[in-house]
């Protein structure tokens, strides 16, 4: 499976995030069946770079699209389609406020998404056109601002129907996979809608063993 990793630019993640961001890109590339990761070679850092990293220090082989210019039109446009066009799913990592010390352009809400849940990011509009390609897209919120313990783990089966559930936004058919940490000591479940022009997925934790 070729894993499309895109998302926030490095300014807009704190130390917190970027942990966060780490900790959810380790656990996608440590599925057992990811043969490629493939990203957009970010020049401002995050996600991307993050991504690169990851899959470096975990031995997985990398394409890396770099526009061909710092503009929309002939460059990060067509970058953004070849990520979209190489993926089997796009993984995108947005931030749910900016950090104090961003001093650049700021947005109201993400125009892409037409939400104010997360930080308007390009991996939104790459993960948006995967979807148009049908193929399937997922956002993966960090919180900058939440301390959250992170631990060491893997998923222990692939995605399957989830009988009696929907998604809490479009109300369509979803799938989940269970992930258990690596002592064992406890178990989530990860959803996803399977309407590709939804993409929403999100985590269900249970108790501690």
């Amino acid at each position: 499976m070729i894993l499309g990793i895109v998302g926030a630019e490095g300014a807009k993640f704190t130390k917190a995030g970027e942990e966060q961001a780490r900790t959810i890109i380790r656990a996608l590339l440590s599925q057992s069946d990811v043969t490629l990761m493939v990203s957009g070679g970010c020049h401002l850092g995050g996600a991307d770079i993050y991504a690169e990293e990851e899959a470096a220090a975990l031995g997985i082989p990398t394409r890396v699209h770099k526009p061909k210019q710092l503009t929309w039109d002939g460059g990060y446009k067509q970058r953004n389609i070849l990520i979209a066009e190489d993926a089997d799913v796009v993984h995108n990592i947005v931030v749910d406020v900016l950090p104090d010390s961003y001093d650049s352009m700021r947005f109201e809400s993400c125009y892409h998404c037409k939400t104010k849940e997360h930080i308007k990011s390009g991996g939104c509009w790459t993960a948006k056109h995967a979807q148009k390609l049908g193929k399937k897209a997922e956002w993966h919120l960090v919180r900058n601002y939440t301390v959250q313990s992170f631990v060491p783990g893997n998923f222990t089966t692939s995605w399957k129907t989830a009988p009696g559930s929907s998604c809490p936004r479009c109300h369509s058919p979803v799938e989940f996979r269970l992930w258990e940490s690596q002592d064992t000591a406890f178990e989530d479940e990860q959803y996803r809608c399977t309407n590709v022009l939804c993409g929403y997925s999100w985590w269900v934790e249970s108790s501690d063993y």
